[in-house]
């Protein structure tokens, strides 16, 4: 809670105050008249011993917003309500004022409810002596501003919420003059904040969406209702942009359109992927008869078998590998072979190395009527083995991302035509496609199992907080926690373990271990083991060997070392946190090594989120 500082000349009239302060004030006497304005004021006012924070008068607003009666506040000091946080500040002024360096001041600062609870307030002091008088006592009146600073924080929030969003957005008045943008907007569009304040959001107009849209667009929102469609933007490079767009009016108490938000995702990426298999879908349509068996494969590695071995089979070749792109080593690796290339399969060829890395460097075929005697052949690739050899680029977006080879043994006779050329370039061509198509379906395969992974996890987070809503004491909140976890985790071990920040001592609070709860566990010191290690850091302790916990100073309470002698060989443990605050860790444990890993981490450490604000409700239960 927080007071607003309300100035005070002098206080309450004591005897201590000059003898006019006991005279009356145009004919009203003083000390009622000062009584009634303490007693009726609708601030907080107390008089304040100032040497030793003693209260000695309270008025009732004062006593309400610190939830105390007056002859429990006339026996408390400041010292005790002030939040430790705000403690150092008060006592500074305090000591300014007593020595003469100030006549009064103001600060916002915490107070602690006698409930526990934390009430934001604006404070005012003004000493009860004058200048050269020894200290005696001051007035401290106060205002709760508790919503005021909620209302801060939210805003806070909701900006740093903004600024911070992966997603563009932008504000503009009802007129269409933009006011505000985010980081994400001058990154995606290359305007800095500057360049678009006053503007119209026309300025990344592509030219590609007719004004009919637009003014559909318009009209739309300017009625009251939101329009979301995707648009195609220019930046201000004249590079081209697909945005997802949500267009929202904003509006007034009196329920008058203020303003317009806009929401932007820049899905250019997906717009990409989405007209290349368009366009490969097409082609494939055009060429289904020939490329029925290389397409049916979604599958990488059956895809290129497939290709080979019909390769071999329609040009009769006895001898045939393909090679594919490593671009993060820049070089071609041969992937699958048959016949005597078969023995290559593994070997790796850098660009303008041998046959597949001319063919690579070129992204052009290259045929080769006697291997043998070509002085551009690899030596990793015996020259008596093959005779006539063909090299064929796959090519995806005018680059090579790998090579089809096909030999003719020394025997055969035969060499390769360009009519043979053109159907393998066709092959090739499908083969591209399909291996594009393949790495795509194997990209959204694992994006699925992510978001499958994902929504599970959310479901465990719903869960948890559903149980941990209910108003239940801290000892009966922890075994409900303590089995959640088990369960979710199937755990050997799990331990919830709180701080006692003022003893510097951990107290496990929740033990379960293979199948039995652990009770009466004693506390032990701050320092001490891998819980203190996630206290100290802040930071989630994940651990897969004994060795390992070893080494981080493992700490086995005798008591729990008498129920089970097995030693931790997997250890999870995160700080359980409500904001700043750190309360203690949620741990679990496992007997096998490296049975936990960082998507358990990342869900763990949202359950001790909620797990957090839990303990807290359960202590002032």
């Amino acid at each position: 809670m927080g007071v607003n500082e309300k100035p005070v000349s002098k206080g309450l009239p004591s005897s201590k105050q000059n003898h006019s302060a006991n005279t009356t004030i145009r004919g009203v006497d003083s000390e009622p008249f000062f009584r009634a304005i303490f007693e009726q004021a609708a601030i907080g006012v107390a008089q304040v011993e100032t040497m030793t924070g003693r209260f000695l008068r309270v008025n009732q607003h004062y006593c309400d917003i610190l939830g105390y009666t007056r002859e429990e506040m006339t026996r408390l000091t400041l010292q005790e309500i002030t939040h430790p946080g705000d403690l150092h500040e008060n006592l500074d002024h305090l000591e300014r004022l007593q020595v003469g360096l100030i006549r009064d001041f103001s600060i916002e600062k915490r107070y602690i409810r006698k409930d526990g609870s934390v009430v934001w307030a604006n404070l005012t002091v003004s000493p009860m002596w004058e200048a050269g008088e020894t200290p005696t006592y001051h007035i401290a009146v106060v205002e709760d501003i508790t919503r005021r600073k909620q209302t801060e924080t939210d805003l806070l929030k909701f900006s740093r919420a903004v600024e911070q969003s992966i997603s563009s957005v932008l504000i503009t008045d009802a007129n269409g003059r933009i006011e505000f943008v985010n980081p994400t907007f001058t990154r995606l569009s290359g305007y800095s904040m500057d360049e678009v304040l006053g503007k119209n959001p026309s300025i990344s107009k592509s030219g590609q969406t007719s004004a009919q849209e637009y003014e559909k667009m318009w009209q739309i929102i300017t009625s009251g209702k939101d329009w979301k469609g995707e648009l195609r933007n220019r930046r201000k490079d004249g590079q081209l942009y697909w945005v997802s767009a949500s267009i929202s009016p904003i509006r007034d108490a009196a329920g008058a359109i203020t303003h317009f938000l806009a929401i932007q995702e820049d899905i250019t990426e997906r717009k990409r992927l989405e007209q290349q298999l368009f366009r490969q879908n097409n082609y494939l349509s055009a060429l289904h008869e020939i490329s029925l068996g290389i397409l049916g494969h979604l599958d990488v590695n059956e895809l290129l078998q497939d290709l080979v071995t019909r390769a071999c089979q329609v040009l009769q070749a006895q001898n045939g590998c393909i090679y594919l792109v490593n671009k993060s080593l820049d070089q071609l690796e041969c992937m699958f072979g048959v016949g005597i290339l078969k023995n290559y399969v593994g070997i790796c060829f850098k660009p303008g190395e041998g046959i597949a890395g001319k063919v690579w460097a070129t992204a052009r075929p290259l045929i080769i009527e006697d291997y043998p005697s070509w002085e551009g052949r690899s030596s990793q690739i015996g020259s008596k083995d093959v005779r006539s050899v063909i090299g064929i680029p796959l090519v995806s977006e005018a680059q090579a991302i790998g090579v089809l080879v096909l030999a003719y043994g020394l025997d055969s006779g035969r060499v390769f035509s360009a009519d043979e050329v053109a159907l393998l370039e066709r092959l090739a061509n499908l083969a591209s496609i399909s291996i594009e198509n393949a790495r795509l379906f194997d990209e959204t395969q694992r994006l699925f199992k992510t978001e499958q992974q994902r929504a599970a996890e959310l479901a465990i987070l719903v869960k948890a907080s559903e149980t941990m809503v209910k108003n239940i004491g801290l000892n009966e909140l922890s075994r409900v926690i303590g089995d959640m976890v088990t369960d979710i985790f199937s755990t050997d071990a799990t331990s919830i373990l709180l701080l006692d920040s003022q003893k510097q001592v951990i107290q496990p609070l929740y033990e379960f271990d293979e199948g039995q709860y652990i009770e009466n566990l004693q506390p032990f010191p701050l320092g001490q083991g891998l819980t203190s290690k996630v206290i100290q850091t802040r930071q989630p302790l994940l651990i897969g060997t004994a060795q390992e916990a070893a080494q981080y100073g493992a700490y086995y309470p005798p008591e729990a070392q008498a129920h089970n002698p097995s030693v931790t060989q997997s250890y999870l443990g995160v700080p359980i946190q409500v904001g700043d605050h750190i309360l203690g860790v949620l741990a679990i444990h496992s007997y096998s090594q490296n049975a936990f890993d960082q998507n358990q981490t990342r869900l763990l450490s949202a359950l001790s989120g909620t797990i957090g604000s839990a303990i807290e409700n359960a202590r002032l239960y």
